[in-house]
């Protein structure tokens, strides 16, 4: 891991014209006791904010802790802090040509509070929650700056799938099916194990479609 001397490295990023708010240059000060380290992208992603790009940040001993940068082409696409390697505070995704793209807030490594992601211009997308790094409450998605579809976390949880000794069960958005919410069991090495279900929001209720055994589907 490439380790850089001086507390400061700056980065210029091309400003963009046309009205277009300009990148964000690379800029991130480390305290006293820490050191500034690169880290090529590859494996500094994040769940909630979707952030893939070279990190600048700031060491003590083996672990980040103080300002995190996310780039990609010398311009910030994501900023936060990390205390003793876990994330803290507000972290937030930015798109390359500038503007904040989405935002949540974390405690002691975990998201929690509301979070929001927009798209260019700064409509909304996605609306909605975090407590202890889950989905709770209403969440709002959006297309075109008005809302499509709501889905009611609170409910989901309290219609959970019920899964096997030595399985957890899994809440998650589905892609590509306008926001529905998929629940099953999975092993701890990720494969499916037991119910698969998706909540019918017309309905109100949780329908299970299929099973899983192992990580293979066996209806």
């Amino acid at each position: 891991m490439p380790r850089y001397a001086g507390w400061m490295m700056i980065a210029a990023a091309a400003a963009t014209s046309g009205g277009v708010a300009a990148a964000e240059p690379v800029t991130v000060t480390c305290a006293v006791g820490t050191t500034l380290v690169h880290q090529p992208a590859g494996d500094q992603s994040d769940p909630w904010l979707l952030i893939y790009g070279d990190l600048d940040g700031c060491m003590k001993g083996t672990m980040l802790d103080g300002e995190a940068v996310f780039s990609k082409g010398g311009a910030v696409i994501g900023r936060g802090r990390f205390k003793e390697g876990k994330r803290v505070g507000h972290w937030e995704r930015r798109f390359e040509s500038g503007g904040v793209a989405s935002e949540i807030e974390y405690v002691n490594g975990v998201a929690e509070g509301v979070f929001r992601e927009l798209v260019r211009g700064g409509g909304p997308s996605e609306t909605g929650a975090y407590r202890a790094g889950v989905k709770v409450g209403v969440w709002t998605y959006y297309l075109g700056g008005e809302p499509t579809n709501r889905i009611d976390y609170n409910k989901l949880h309290a219609a959970a799938v019920t899964c096997e000794p030595g399985t957890a069960a899994h809440v998650e958005r589905l892609p590509g099916a306008g926001g529905t919410e998929g629940q099953w069991c999975a092993k701890p090495n990720g494969d499916k194990h037991g119910a698969f279900g998706t909540w019918n929001a017309v309905e109100d209720q949780l329908e299970i479609s299929e099973h899983y055994r192992d990580g293979k589907r066996i209806d």
